[in-house]
């Protein structure tokens, strides 16, 4: 009985993880659609929305820049992902996004 019981429990774990497949769609420049899932960038702390960034004395939207760069590299593109956990607000984190960040420096 007790074994059943685990097994039953390993299944709903991996149910409620389970890794996304699918397309991107960029939410903004740390947190992504993939196959209408909802996956955070797993140590990517990109700017909020309406966070400003200022240099020689001209000021501009940093979240928004950030995103716009991430629609323009990702948004589209076909992902599978490993999920690694969900945050605090419900979403997937996927442990794999410091190789997009690489592909995004190249």
């Amino acid at each position: 009985m007790f074994r059943i019981l685990l097994l039953i429990l390993s299944f709903l774990g991996t149910t409620a993880i389970a890794a996304p497949n699918g397309t991107i769609r960029v939410i903004d420049a740390d947190t992504i659609d993939v196959g209408g899932t909802r996956v955070r960038l797993f140590g990517i702390d990109a700017p909020e929305m309406g966070q400003p960034c200022e240099k020689d004395g001209r000021t501009w939207d940093c979240g928004a820049w950030t995103r716009d760069a991430a629609r323009n590299r990702f948004d589209g593109a076909y992902a599978r992902c490993a999920a690694r956990d969900t945050d605090r607000y419900g979403r997937a984190s996927w442990p794999n996004a410091r190789s997009m960040g690489r592909t995004w420096d190249a």
